[in-house]
C-alpha cells in the first residue's frame, strides 16, 4: 500500500510539473508572439507571418505555429522563400518552470523551399547567410523581455540564423529554379534529422528524399545523406565548419539527368544514354577546404556515342574520381579509375 501512495504521489507531482511547464509555455508563446517573430525577422531579413500559435506536448513539450511563411528576398521575387504547414519548437522541461525558453529543437511540417539562383549566378538565400553572419554572437542564453508579472524567458543559442538553418524537416519539397540555364529540379519527400544541435560539439545529421528517380522508383526515396558536421563555433565560420558526410542516390535517372540544360549543353553531340545511374561520395574536411571521392555506376545503362562507343545495359562499368575543393575551386585529382568487368 505505501508502495503505492508513493507512485501516486509521484505521478501527481510529475502531472504538477508539466501542468506548470505548459502553462508558462503557454503565457510565454503567447504574450511574446510578436517579439519572437520581430527577433526571427531581424535574424533572417525576412518578412514571416504565421497564423495560430499554441502548445503541444505531442512529440516533446513546445510551442506550435501553423501556416508559417518566410518571404523571398525581393529583389529575386515576391512570393514565399519557404511555405510550412506547420513548424514546432521543442523546449527543455525544467527551464520552463522558471519561466525560461531552451529550445531543443526546431521542427518543419510540410515546407517547401522555394531555390532561385539569378542571371547573375546569385542566390535568393545569400542574404540570408550573410544576415546570419552580421548578428552578433552572444555566449550562453539570450533574454527575452519580461512578462506581465515580471517573468523573464530565455532563448538558447546565440546565432538564430543557423540555428533554423539545421531544423528537421519532415516531408518537405524543394524547387530549384536556375535562371542561368532556365532550368528547374524538384527535391521531394524530404526527411531531414539533427541530433543533439550544439555550437561546440559535432552533430550528426541524416537526410532523405526523392530525385530524379527512374520511372519504376517513382515515389521512392533514392537520395540519403549521412554524417557529422562541426563544431560549428559560436560565432560560426563557415568555412572552417567540419564535414564528414556520406552521400548515396540509388538510382537516379540518367535520360533526366541528360535534360538538365546545364548538363545536356555539354554532352558531346550523338550521345544518348539512358538507365538507372548509382552514385557514391564521400565529403571530408571543411566547408571551405574539402576532399570529395566519388563513384559512378553505369552498370545498368545503355550508353551510345554515334559509331565510336556503344555499351549496352548488360556490361559493368564503374567510374571512380577525386576532387578537391578549396573556396570556390574545384580541381580533379589526376587520373579517372575504371572498371569494365564484375570484380
Amino acid at each position: 500500500m505505501r508502495k503505492f501512495v508513493i507512485v501516486i504521489v509521484v505521478l501527481v507531482i510529475i502531472i504538477g510539473v508539466i501542468a506548470v511547464a505548459l502553462f508558462n509555455l503557454d503565457r510565454i508563446a503567447n504574450s511574446r508572439k510578436d517579439y519572437f517573430i520581430s527577433k526571427a525577422e531581424s535574424a533572417t531579413g525576412r518578412q514571416i507571418e504565421v497564423g495560430e500559435i499554441g502548445v503541444s506536448i505531442r512529440g516533446g513539450i513546445g510551442i506550435q505555429l501553423n501556416d508559417v511563411t518566410v518571404s523571398d528576398d525581393p529583389s529575386f521575387t515576391a512570393g514565399n522563400f519557404i511555405q510550412a504547414d506547420q513548424l514546432k519548437v521543442n523546449v527543455a522541461l525544467f527551464p520552463l518552470l522558471k519561466k525560461e525558453l531552451k529550445v531543443k529543437k526546431i521542427i518543419l511540417k510540410k515546407p517547401v523551399f522555394m531555390l532561385v539562383r539569378n542571371a547573375d549566378g546569385k542566390f535568393n538565400f545569400d542574404s540570408l547567410v550573410e544576415t546570419g553572419l552580421e548578428q552578433p554572437a552572444q555566449a550562453g542564453e539570450t533574454s527575452v523581455p519580461s512578462g506581465d508579472e515580471g517573468a523573464g524567458a530565455a532563448v538558447a543559442g546565440s546565432n538564430y540564423a543557423l540555428f533554423v538553418a539545421m531544423a528537421n524537416i519532415n516531408d518537405g519539397r524543394v524547387r530549384f529554379l536556375d535562371q542561368t540555364d532556365k532550368s528547374e529540379i524538384h527535391l521531394d519527400k524530404i526527411d531531414f534529422a539533427v541530433k543533439d544541435l550544439r555550437m561546440d560539439k559535432p552533430v550528426e545529421i541524416e537526410l532523405s528524399a526523392v530525385l530524379l528517380p527512374e520511372p519504376e522508383a517513382a515515389g521512392r526515396s533514392n537520395l540519403k545523406l549521412t554524417g557529422r558536421i562541426g563544431p560549428v563555433g559560436d560565432p560560426p565560420v563557415p568555412e572552417a565548419i567540419p564535414i564528414e558526410l556520406d552521400i548515396s542516390i540509388d538510382p537516379i535517372s540518367l535520360a533526366e539527368v541528360g535534360r538538365i540544360p546545364l548538363v545536356a549543353g555539354r554532352l558531346p553531340e550523338g550521345l544518348t544514354a539512358e538507365g538507372p545511374v548509382r552514385i557514391e561520395s564521400h565529403l571530408s574536411g571543411t566547408v571551405g577546404d574539402m576532399s570529395v571521392s566519388t563513384a559512378i555506376d553505369l552498370s545498368g545503362c545503355n550508353i551510345q556515342l554515334a559509331d565510336r562507343f556503344n555499351k549496352s545495359d548488360n556490361i559493368p562499368l564503374r567510374l571512380e574520381t577525386d576532387l578537391q575543393k578549396i573556396g570556390d575551386k574545384v580541381t580533379r585529382m589526376p587520373g579517372v579509375r575504371v572498371t569494365v568487368t564484375d570484380q
